[in-house]
């Protein structure tokens, strides 16, 4: 999340985050966001109407091309997915078929597993990624949750 949140104030967008690109660096013991080839680099280019990324991480907005979208707000989203499987070991949206992926994500179309105790600050951090992108949590609302749950878990 630090690095999301720093690319955001450099003003960088990602535009493809995924598990596959977040690698934990063992000497240092930190988390390295890789892999910026689709990056945008403009603080004008917020609203944006190229799509790029992975299906199972995109943000409802980026499946109707023909309107601008803000990219900061896609990646929350992507956030969400990521956090969501670190945690449950699933995607969000399960389908077979990307067609029927895109249906799920426009609905929101999302449950937890009902077998999973998820500590309910961690659902809140999610379901605030997982929002239409106007009622989605900001780069500062989500580090505000983060830190109240790295407190109430114990982490340093």
């Amino acid at each position: 999340m630090h690095a999301l949140s720093y690319t955001h104030s450099q003003h960088v967008v990602h535009c493809d985050i995924k598990l596959e690109n977040i690698l934990w660096e063992e000497s240092s013991g930190r988390v390295v966001l890789v892999d910026f080839g689709c990056a945008a680099v403009d603080p004008e280019i917020n609203e944006q109407t190229r799509v790029c990324g992975t299906p199972w991480y995109m943000a409802p907005e980026q499946f109707h091309p023909e309107r601008s979208f803000d990219l900061y707000k896609a990646e929350i989203w992507s956030l969400g997915v990521v956090v969501f499987v670190l945690l449950t070991g699933l995607f969000p949206f399960r389908a077979t078929t990307n067609e029927e992926l895109k249906t799920k994500i426009l609905k929101m179309d999302y449950t937890f597993p009902a077998s999973m105790q998820i500590n309910s600050n961690l659902r809140r951090f999610i379901k605030s990624c997982l929002q239409p992108a106007n009622r989605r949590a900001s780069m500062e609302d989500l580090e505000g949750l983060f830190e109240v749950n790295c407190y109430s878990a114990g982490v340093q």
